[in-house]
């Protein structure tokens, strides 16, 4: 069990602020709303929060709209009318507003003082991009092509090589990029969904350059595939089954449990650092409310991410660690150990891991049943309003 406790001299106030520091002051996506908020505004605005101590863990970069419009898949992906199958559509409709925020790098943890650093984006242009939307009336985007995207894809991209297994399709993105690369030999593409499948099929595998590296899509779960299938017929495995880390935790663990079965095999995983901050917000919270005594509506408005609480709490109750300082502290949250003790849950504790997926799926019930509850309202507002 991670016990905090005093060594030496050392007092107990380091650790304290070490674990306040993040959960006390909150997230600065609690303070800046995402699409709402202009570049210019930002700084009054944390001023307004009395966050002003948070400004330095905040990077605003300026994209060029130029760039973004002349990116290979993006100029392609305008030739591809909209497009429905199912309850699922294509369309270039996302509007990427000028001049307003949104996210870019992934989230990352300050070592020194436990702030995750925040990085946002800009163009002075509004660009109207590539969207997989789910839902034909009330549109919920379900993948995008921003600059976030982007980045985080393309950063992957320059490690795989050789015969490639993708585990999710989307917008086709990834496979576009993948395709033109010389090092890229094949590509197997899994994909739940027959309605992404003939999306992608119909509307955006012809205009990938060098398609005939893309074998055909294989309609199938992507976990009980990696299950089911030698896999040392691949020398990379890019994953990317999840919308957010909302609903990561799961096959991540699945898929991390595979890693030591297949050396020669490279995996990449989507948002794969974001994940690590998350979880290490989760232990912080657990810590800080263990050994101070708070409540957990003084430390921290955020609602804890399913999966990632249990995750935490095991980690917290098991690992044996004595915090007696704040570098024990950055020592034991570090990514590379958090991912050691993550990999050898997901290998040797089944049990949990199963656990964890029947908790996501309650909350993810919880939730939408709470969204079928508001929409019966709405309808039923909406029909009174009609009759009067």
């Amino acid at each position: 069990m991670v016990t905090v406790t005093r060594k030496g001299s050392q007092t107990m106030e380091e650790v304290r602020k070490a674990l306040l520091i993040e959960i006390g002051l909150g997230s600065i996506n609690d303070v800046v709303r995402e699409d709402e908020v202009t570049f210019k505004g930002l700084n009054e605005l944390l001023e307004v929060q009395h966050a002003t101590a948070l400004k330095d863990y905040i990077k605003i970069k300026e994209i060029n709209a130029e760039e973004i419009e002349s990116d290979p898949y993006i100029q392609a992906f305008k030739e591809v009318p909209k497009t429905v199958s199912g309850n699922l559509a294509y369309s270039n409709s996302r509007k990427f507003t000028k001049n307003c925020l949104a996210k870019y790098e992934e989230d990352q943890r300050d070592p020194g003082s436990l702030i995750t650093k925040i990085s946002y984006c800009y163009t002075r242009k509004t660009l109207y991009l590539p969207v997989l939307y789910e839902g034909l009336i009330k549109k919920d985007p379900w993948m995008t092509v921003e600059p976030h995207e982007i980045l985080t894809h393309d950063t992957r991209a320059k490690y795989v090589k050789g015969n490639v297994l993708l585990l999710g399709c989307g917008l086709g993105y990834t496979a576009f990029r993948l395709a033109q690369e010389d090092q890229v030999k094949s590509i197997d593409i899994v994909e739940l969904s027959p309605d992404v499948k003939k999306l992608y099929e119909d509307n955006v595998r012809g205009i990938t350059p060098n398609n005939n590296k893309i074998n055909d899509i294989i309609l199938a779960d992507a976990v009980e595939y990696l299950y089911t299938t030698n896999l040392e017929k691949y020398n990379h495995i890019d994953v990317d089954i999840w919308r957010d880390t909302l609903d990561m935790t799961y096959p991540y663990l699945k898929s991390l449990a595979l890693e030591d079965r297949y050396p020669n095999v490279k995996f990449t995983y989507w948002i794969e650092n974001s994940f690590y901050n998350n979880l290490q917000t989760e232990i912080l919270r657990i810590l800080y409310k263990r050994f101070y005594r708070i409540e957990k509506d003084l430390i921290t408005d955020d609602i804890p991410i399913p999966g990632l609480d249990i995750l935490a709490e095991y980690i917290v109750d098991n690992e044996r660690v004595m915090i007696s300082s704040t570098q024990v502290l950055l020592n034991f949250i570090s990514y590379p150990n958090l991912r050691r003790i993550v990999k050898n849950f997901a290998i040797n504790n089944s049990e949990g891991v199963e656990r964890i997926k029947k908790h996501i799926e309650s909350k993810v019930k919880e939730l939408d049943d709470l969204i079928a509850k508001a929409n019966e309202i709405l309808v039923s507002r909406s029909n009174s309003t009609l009759r009067k």
